[in-house]
């Protein structure tokens, strides 16, 4: 059986109207490998003792971020996942949050039906 593979890929967040920015900031992902992909979800159990399943978005900004143009803080280019996830600007969560979720919903496995 012949499957076929992600590629990398460009992305410009929403986060602080980036798109309307002269220089965006634009997020090179490069794909999941498979033991990336189940660290990427993590599992907790609710209050009923249920076991569920979430995305870990600071694992999927760790593996899934190949580079990171035009970001920086106070003059410090920001260029990788890691440099994101310790940045502290007040509202970075949110980036993060929605660069995470980009890179989960892009390497989500295809409906199988057989």
């Amino acid at each position: 059986m012949d499957i076929s593979k992600l590629e990398e890929s460009a992305y410009i967040p929403d986060w602080r109207d980036n798109q309307d920015e002269q220089e965006p900031i634009e997020i090179v992902l490069q794909p999941l490998t498979g033991g990336q992909r189940v660290r990427c979800m993590a599992t907790r159990i609710d209050g009923k003792g249920e076991t569920q399943i979430e995305p870990d978005l600071e694992k999927a900004c760790t593996y899934g971020i190949k580079t990171i143009k035009n970001l920086s803080a106070d003059g410090m280019p920001i260029t990788t996942g890691n440099q994101l996830l310790q940045c502290t600007a007040p509202d970075i969560d949110m980036l993060i949050r929605e660069v995470g979720m980009e890179i989960i919903i892009r390497n989500k496995r295809p409906d199988l039906k057989n």
